[in-house]
């Protein structure tokens, strides 16, 4: 289940950064979950099956995957944070250039406005 944002909607309202967080949040939560399932089985049925990967090492080999998560989580976080940055300036560039545009529309409209004016 995808808990609602502030605007109502499922994820509306988020960053990027935010969702990237809650996924990898969610994703440890998963990991924990499953090795404690895992653990509890283990012990309930006491698999004895000649052929089988031993269960132990299973486990140690969720705990490996689940430090994977948390140093690429670690990872991301300056990611997002930069990726954050690089959107504010390609805005702030892409604004400054749509003023530029609107400036050349008025002055380029006065200008045929003059010319005609002169040609009359």
């Amino acid at each position: 289940m995808v808990p609602k944002g502030p605007q109502g909607g499922e994820g509306r309202g988020r960053s990027h950064s935010q969702k990237g967080r809650w996924a990898f949040q969610k994703a440890d939560s998963d990991l924990n979950y499953i090795q404690h399932r895992l653990e509890y089985e283990i012990k309930a049925n006491h698999p004895e099956s000649a052929g089988e990967k031993n269960p132990v090492t299973l486990l140690k080999e969720m705990s490996a995957m689940k430090s994977r998560y948390q140093a690429l989580f670690a990872r991301f976080k300056p990611l997002a944070a930069e990726q954050k940055e690089t959107k504010n300036r390609i805005c702030a560039a892409v604004n400054k250039t749509m003023i530029a545009i609107q400036q050349l529309q008025k002055q380029t409209d006065l200008e045929v406005m003059l010319s005609a004016v002169s040609t009359n």
